[in-house]
């Protein structure tokens, strides 16, 4: 896969001070490390059937791992048929180029860092509260009644908007990925990548739309506080457990495929 990656790096909110427009090129030629028990090794992690790119790993651009310096990004994804790019941001292109496709993702809003993934998935478009698009990407060969377990989406992002505010972004999606890492998923602006369809891992990581996404850490040292560990975030996350049994569409049985 080709991957062209902009970087619209600002400092600040004062827009008299200064930018920064970069844009770095990547050949990838399938030689991922495969996850044997450690996560993200070298950046990329090779599964089975698709392959994952964190966006806090070094090797595969520049970056500062402090969420203290956002920015902007275009990424574009050239992958071979039939697989997808998904990435951190909205998909504002894609174009046809006969044996490869090539995806254009967006992050209008600063962020720390992004993430992709490639695969060759099902798409499922689903409305949330106050029209939210919602683009979730699952294995092609994943059933409907596993699909239907995303179901609960609009609702947990309806029912955080409640509790946190109106929700951050233009829109949203979660990528599911047959793998095995030491965790079953990370929430990044706008997507959310997970290896476990679990009603409480879901909500976990939409919940990083607000903690992480919107609003971040200091330092990658307070990373903490956005995983419950903090007393005001670790309340939160026994409300979620409580008020996760009062919508209409949790099913009893969870787990991955």
């Amino acid at each position: 896969a080709h991957r062209k990656l902009t970087d619209h790096r600002t400092r600040g909110s004062d827009p008299g001070r200064f930018g920064v427009h970069s844009s770095y090129h990547v050949r990838w030629h399938a030689r991922a490390s495969r996850c044997a028990g450690i996560s993200f090794p070298n950046g990329w992690t090779l599964f089975v059937e698709s392959v994952i790119v964190h966006g806090f790993g070094l090797a595969w651009y520049p970056i500062n791992q402090t969420p203290l310096d956002k920015a902007t990004y275009t990424i574009s994804l050239t992958v071979p048929e039939p697989m997808t790019a998904t990435a951190t941001g909205e998909l504002t292109a894609t174009i046809n180029n006969g044996d490869t496709s090539t995806y254009v993702w967006e992050v209008s809003i600063p962020v720390s860092g992004v993430s992709f993934a490639a695969s060759d998935p099902v798409l499922d478009s689903i409305v949330g509260p106050d029209g939210l698009t919602i683009n979730n990407y699952f294995p092609s060969d994943f059933t409907q009644i596993s699909i239907d377990r995303f179901d609960i989406v609009p609702d947990v992002i309806a029912l955080f908007t409640g509790l946190f505010g109106p929700f951050p972004f233009d829109s949203f999606g979660i990528t599911f990925l047959r793998g095995n890492l030491p965790f079953r998923g990370f929430g990044l602006p706008q997507r959310v990548f997970l290896m476990l369809s679990d009603e409480r891992l879901i909500a976990h990581e939409i919940s990083h739309q607000w903690f992480g996404g919107s609003v971040s850490p200091a330092s990658p040292a307070d990373n903490g506080s956005l995983r419950g560990s903090s007393p005001t975030l670790r309340s939160c996350g026994l409300a979620i457990s409580g008020v996760l049994t009062q919508l209409p569409r949790v099913s009893a049985q969870s787990g991955g495929e």
